[in-house]
């Protein structure tokens, strides 16, 4: 007599990790100590470069909304920022031959060189115990709204599973391409040109040209060093020719710039920046197309610039992440991993990034209108002027600096509590 074989129960796969960041850039870093401050979870973090790189990139500011996200989730890495960075007497909006038409303190924010900011960010990571995997580019993501996973390959050849895949990989987010493969990168008219130079300065400065038909931030980042941007409006770019420049295409470029920027009668406190560059980066800015409905692609979750690339204008775009970074932190210490925090992760920061994105546009268009003719440069500095004479500053840039981004989450929660 035949014994029918017992069935055998099918096991779920457990997952390897709760949760893994993808990207070691700013964001993710944050996004790491954030996760291990408020929530005590050591997340690691895949990153697709062999190993941090010194002298990458330009310069940022850190804004008042910025700095409070790093204080709070690591008081010592605040004051590491503190001394590797240099603070500002005040902001000052110009035109090309110098002419100061307003000034505004700012004492609230600092400019630092970008890779130093990547490096204490590095090195907090580290002293928390949180593994960073280099080497680790992103090939596959494979997530199914109805699977208790995501499954990720890498072009090493190895593969990892998490419950939960907390993407900041950037602009060209491989992550988001996965979620999101009808949403494109569009270029939107405005390519940067930046760098470092042996500058000295105490003031943030942001020129208008009527004859170069452009406009600029020049600001400290330390002793004897600035940072240099000069936006171009430009229908048309190569993003091959985007990134970090070699050392001869630099001074060629930057010396090109200075000639035709002196022709053009810029006051030489500007072009002391080109002729004393160390390096420099060429940046295209651009937009989301169709803009994304949800940052939360089942166990996916986006953040940073994976979700909203940055904007130029009010110098908002890592801050923006910081914020994110934070937010879902503390949305995951009070509700879990859950699709509530994920809910309220979107519906705070979604119409937030929404807001700074179109305030940005309008300083972008309020600079470059000085730059456009005659009768709108005055037009618009007289509105700055007014502006300055009541806010004390531009109430553009108060709508990304002033934000409370605990407050929004309570803001967010009591009324559901109600």
């Amino acid at each position: 007599m035949c014994q029918r074989k017992a069935s055998v129960p099918v096991v779920a796969e457990s997952p390897q990790h709760e949760v893994i960041i993808i990207g070691g850039g700013l964001v993710g870093f944050v996004l790491a100590l954030a996760l291990e401050k408020y929530t005590g979870r050591k997340v690691p973090v895949f990153e697709r470069s062999a190993t941090m790189l010194p002298n990458v990139g330009a310069g940022l500011v850190l804004q008042q909304n910025g700095l409070k996200v790093l204080r709070d989730i690591d008081e010592t890495l605040y004051e590491a920022i503190l001394q590797a960075s240099s603070d500002f007497t005040e902001r000052t909006w110009e035109r090309h031959d110098g002419t100061v038409i307003a000034a505004a303190p700012e004492s609230n924010s600092r400019g630092m060189q970008r890779w130093r900011l990547q490096n204490l960010l590095h090195e907090a990571v580290c002293r928390k115990g949180i593994n960073v995997h280099w080497g680790k580019e992103l090939t596959k993501v494979d997530s199914q709204s109805s699977s208790e996973y995501v499954r990720v390959n890498f072009a090493d050849g190895t593969q990892t599973t998490t419950a939960w895949l907390m993407a900041s990989d950037g602009v060209k987010s491989k992550v988001r391409r996965t979620v999101a493969p009808d949403v494109e990168w569009h270029y939107s008219g405005w390519t940067s040109f930046m760098g470092i130079s042996h500058v000295e300065s105490s003031k943030l400065r942001m020129p208008s040209s009527l004859t170069t038909k452009c406009h600029a931030t020049f600001f400290p980042i330390g002793d004897f060093e600035s940072c240099f941007q000069i936006h171009f409006p430009l229908s048309s770019t190569n993003p091959e020719c985007w990134g970090t420049l070699t050392c001869k295409r630099s001074a060629e470029m930057c010396q090109k710039l200075a000639n035709e920027l002196e022709a053009d009668g810029w006051d030489e406190s500007f072009l002391q920046h080109l002729k004393t560059a160390q390096r420099s980066v060429q940046v295209g800015f651009g937009e989301l197309n169709p803009t994304l409905k949800h940052w939360v692609y089942g166990r996916v979750v986006l953040l940073g610039d994976a979700a909203h690339p940055p904007h130029p204008f009010l110098g908002q775009g890592s801050q923006q992440g910081y914020e994110d970074a934070a937010t879902l932190a503390l949305l995951i210490e009070e509700f879990g991993l859950t699709a509530k925090s994920m809910e309220l992760y979107e519906t705070i920061r979604m119409s937030r990034v929404d807001l700074v994105a179109k305030c940005d546009a309008q300083m972008g268009d309020s600079q470059q209108r000085r730059a456009s003719s005659s009768k709108l440069a005055f037009s618009q500095e007289d509105s700055v002027q007014r502006q300055i004479f009541f806010h004390e500053t531009s109430p553009l840039l108060l709508a990304g600096a002033a934000h409370d981004y605990r407050q929004a989450i309570r803001d967010a929660i009591e009324p559901r509590k109600l």
